[in-house]
């Protein structure tokens, strides 16, 4: 009796034979390297399409809810590294070789071995990372600038959430740590922006909120101003969100609250946002500051690597737009201070608006074809950031 192959072998060796013909077309020619980064480009959406990634975690593995769809968000992104020879570090291996691929060896064979190495791993990671974040201490440790500068009001911070005190409740603990934060604030001889930013990931993690405001260049600007006249614009404005989305806006909220106020918010959830307004109005004011005053910047040194490696994981056609929707993003979210300390000049902020950046990021997103999306081109480089840079954006 003939031996008979599974539908799903079928469909796994035509992905493997299309790979191996698009690795053989490519040795045919004059393999330059935009050759070289094409190729590794198409293999890279074999993979994606053959949802290899989502076989380990879900099969493979039984990961399943958030953590398993976080989980195939990070081995993918790591997979596209690897297929497009991308090195983390100087001890970086198992980039994927063409040869091998040529010589007939299975892509996805490939591909699913080296998912299976890193899975458990990444899980590890994305356990640590939630771990680390319960505490504003564990946020700002995560920037080696904030690390390396702020120790001694760190530890205070820490300690304020830390009590061994069986008395005091999560919410005592909880203002006590706003209490150390506002202290670090006008104590500290540091810039008290660097600090904003992620004290304020650190309050929306702290509460269980997985969204982030929407926060533009315009935005930030015009939000920064408004913030110089109206203090109580933070609370009065996620109060306004939330009755809009509830249908009980009320005609002075309409009339009093800007709609720049009111897109801020759009990023959360109704659930997210009502949890933010019963936290209180420091809460709200330190997470509406934080995000206009933006992350931290990574270096000039940091940018360039994370250009090189964008410009690998994207089609040659998007090559030349790369610097520019790269520049636009960190324009978009990152504040004037650089991991290193240093200021960038302010003629690199004031060049940008909310129009240039649109178009910097469609130029790229336009050469993804139909699936192009401006969400995924600046996805990508906040991924490559933190990949690169080591910095949350």
């Amino acid at each position: 009796m003939a031996e008979t192959t599974s539908p799903y072998r079928a469909i796994n060796d035509q992905y493997d034979q299309q790979a191996k013909d698009l690795v053989c077309a490519y040795y045919s020619g004059s393999q330059s390297p935009d050759q070289e980064r094409h190729v590794r480009g198409q293999l890279a959406a074999i993979v994606i399409q053959a949802r290899v990634a989502e076989q380990v975690v879900f099969g493979r593995y039984r990961f399943s809810g958030q953590i398993g769809h976080d989980l195939v968000d990070e081995i993918v992104f790591d997979i596209e590294k690897k297929i497009a020879a991308i090195r983390d570090t100087a001890r970086s291996h198992s980039t994927l070789d063409l040869e091998m691929i040529r010589s007939g060896r299975s892509l996805l064979g490939w591909a699913r071995q080296m998912m299976k190495m890193t899975a458990l791993s990444k899980h590890r990671d994305i356990r640590a990372r939630a771990a680390k974040s319960e505490t504003f201490t564990g946020i700002i440790r995560e920037d080696p600038s904030e690390s390396q500068r702020a120790s001694a009001a760190s530890i205070r911070l820490e300690a304020a959430l830390a009590t061994d005190d069986e008395t005091t409740s999560d919410d005592q603990r909880f203002d006590q740590a706003l209490d150390t934060f506002d202290r670090m604030l006008t104590s500290t001889d540091r810039r008290p922006r660097e600090l904003m930013h992620p004290a304020a990931v650190g309050v929306l993690t702290y509460l269980g909120i997985s969204g982030r405001p929407v926060a533009t260049v315009d935005g930030r600007r015009a939000l920064e101003r408004l913030l110089q006249t109206t203090p109580s614009l933070p609370l009065e404005s996620l109060a306004a969100w939330v009755a809009l989305v509830e249908g009980t806006m009320t005609a002075s909220q309409q009339n009093s609250i800007p709609d720049l106020a009111l897109r801020f918010w759009d990023g959360l959830t109704l659930a997210e946002a009502s949890t933010l307004l019963e936290s209180g109005p420091r809460t709200t004011a330190l997470v509406m500051r934080g995000f206009i005053a933006g992350a931290i910047r990574p270096t000039d040194e940091h940018i360039a690597q994370i250009t090189d490696a964008a410009s690998a994981l994207l089609p040659e056609s998007a090559e030349e737009s790369v610097p520019e929707a790269v520049s636009a993003v960190i324009a978009t979210r990152c504040s004037r201070v650089r991991a290193d300390g240093s200021l960038s000049p302010l003629r690199e902020s004031q060049q940008w608006d909310d129009l240039r950046v649109d178009l910097a990021l469609k130029r790229v997103a336009t050469c993804l074809g139909a699936g192009g999306r401006i969400e995924r081109i600046e996805e990508m480089v906040v991924r490559l950031t933190s990949s690169v840079a080591g910095l949350a954006i």
